[in-house]
């Protein structure tokens, strides 16, 4: 889900125009409003960006399809965020969550990742 300075629907056109895929949310819970699964495959045509970029979704959030154009890194408290910035490549995308931090990077399509989660180390990879 993405936080911003701005409106969420400006941070989320934002990143339509930087190719990302984007998708309407829920504002208080982790997922989005729309079946995301055919989007990790096909991006939004422009018809639904309009409909989701509309006053109907004025108060939504927007949700970042990862994986295959994004890669993001959740680092759960504090140690997570330093050990992130110490052993981790630089990212200058990265957003305060309620928790901790998110780091984003470009997904390589050589190297493919899985969803996975790190309890001990509070770290989860999208």
């Amino acid at each position: 889900m993405l936080a911003c300075g701005g409106s969420a629907q400006d941070e989320a056109r934002r990143l339509v125009e930087e190719g990302l895929t984007v998708l309407p949310a829920y504002r208080q819970k982790k997922h989005p409003v729309v079946a995301w699964a055919r989007y990790v495959e096909r991006p939004p045509s422009d018809d639904e960006y309009e409909v989701w970029f509309s006053e109907r979704f004025a108060d939504a959030n927007f949700w970042l399809v990862t994986g295959h154009q994004v890669v993001v890194v959740d680092a759960d408290n504090d140690e997570a965020i330093q050990w992130m910035m110490t052993n981790v490549t630089h990212t200058p995308r990265r957003v305060r969550t309620g928790r901790g931090m998110h780091f984003y990077y470009k997904a390589n399509p050589n190297l493919p990742l899985q969803n996975s989660a790190n309890a001990s180390k509070k770290i989860d990879i999208r």
